[in-house]
């Protein structure tokens, strides 16, 4: 394992600072190798080392997540990485930056020629704030990775994410669970869906875009291209969400991970996606779990199992399943050649249920029951 340290059961590069705190300690990793610096929140002794070495060009992942730096420690990191030309990864998760450290981030993504991820997750980032950074952003030509989940991005903070989006041709993954997007955010998201040729993977979960949210990206995925990844978790999109996205996947061509997790689908949302599953060759992953799917959903999925040959993974976990709908499932397996992973747990199945489950797991090694 080259380069490579394992410690307490996490794995870091050595030329990686990390600053989170371990078992009480803080880990400085570096060309030279390592050493511990025990303390419970940062110093400045801590964001002085971590910015000479910047400064040095010594890193190429910098980790300072929980560490309450605000906009000074920001700010100093910044200047560092204006001419820092190998750091790649930068955690600020949790830092309380405000106004005057987005401003800083915003211009070092205007020159910076090395960051590819940025993590600004739980920093309570408003909308004038992400107007602020996707200035930055709209000319950068390197981050491929930006995670602002736990943020106060609402609406106007989605659509000028979107804006940037538009002009941006390197940012591969966005991530904005639970913000506060809505209707007018996702619809802002998803024109800019239409046109975009890079975005692969979207986290949209918990943002409460419910059903007419889900018909715009509806929309939008008829005729994307690139996106692979989309969460959709906790938006309650309902069955009338569920039936505009099944709409989408007769005709899109890449989505192969779909997350529809506690969105209350139901049983009239699951028949829709079912007729998806019958005909869609690229959805390899589906999410389902906590959607109050019951007999009716089970029966029509089961029988799209039967000549789906192409999804891999299917979470059915806490819905309303029982052992006939167990043994409709175990039927459909026996036909099924593609499926390697089913997760039934936390459902209603019995003793019957489990025998005829149990019988599929042990004829058909390939597949793995969670039940």
């Amino acid at each position: 394992m080259d380069d490579k340290l394992i410690w307490k059961g996490l794995m870091f590069s050595n030329d990686y600072i990390d600053h989170r705190r371990c078992y009480g300690e803080k880990l400085v990793f570096n060309g030279t190798g390592m050493r511990a610096l025990v303390g419970v929140s940062i110093s400045k002794v801590d964001i002085d080392e971590a910015i000479s070495l910047l400064y040095d060009n010594n890193i190429r992942k910098l980790n300072l997540c929980y560490d309450n730096i605000g906009d000074e420690g920001v700010k100093a990191i910044s200047e560092a990485l204006k001419i820092n030309n190998t750091l790649g990864i930068l955690n600020l998760r949790s830092n309380n930056i405000g106004d005057e450290g987005i401003k800083a981030l915003s211009e070092v993504l205007k020159s910076n020629a090395s960051l590819y991820v940025l993590n600004l997750c739980g920093n309570r980032i408003g909308d004038e704030y992400i107007k602020i950074l996707s200035k930055g952003l709209k000319v950068n030509t390197t981050l491929s990775v930006l995670v602002l989940q736990f943020n106060n991005i609402s609406g106007e903070g989605a659509k000028a994410l979107s804006e940037a989006l538009k002009g941006n041709n390197t940012l591969s993954e966005l991530d904005l669970y639970c913000n506060r997007i809505g209707n007018e955010g996702i619809k802002a998201l998803s024109e800019v869906l239409k046109v975009n040729n890079t975005l692969g993977e979207l986290n949209l979960s918990g943002n409460n875009i419910g059903d007419e949210g889900a018909k715009a990206l509806s929309v939008a995925l008829k005729s994307n291209t690139t996106l692979c990844n989309l969460d959709l978790r906790f938006n309650s999109i309902g069955n009338e969400g569920a039936k505009a996205l099944s709409e989408a996947l007769k005709v899109n061509t890449t989505l192969s991970v779909l997350n529809l997790c506690d969105n209350d689908i139901g049983d009239e949302g699951t028949k829709a996606l079912s007729e998806v599953l019958k005909a869609n060759i690229v959805l390899s992953n589906l999410d389902l779990s906590e959607n109050n799917i019951g007999d009716e959903g089970v029966k029509v999925l089961s029988e799209a199992l039967k000549v789906n040959n192409n999804l891999c993974e299917l979470n059915l976990r806490f819905n309303s399943i029982g052992d006939e709908d167990a043994k409709a499932l175990s039927e459909a397996l026996k036909v099924n050649i593609t499926l390697c992973e089913l997760d039934l747990s936390y459902n209603d199945i019995g003793d019957e249920g489990t025998k005829e489950l149990l019988k599929v797991s042990t004829s058909n090694t390939f597949i793995r029951i969670i039940y």
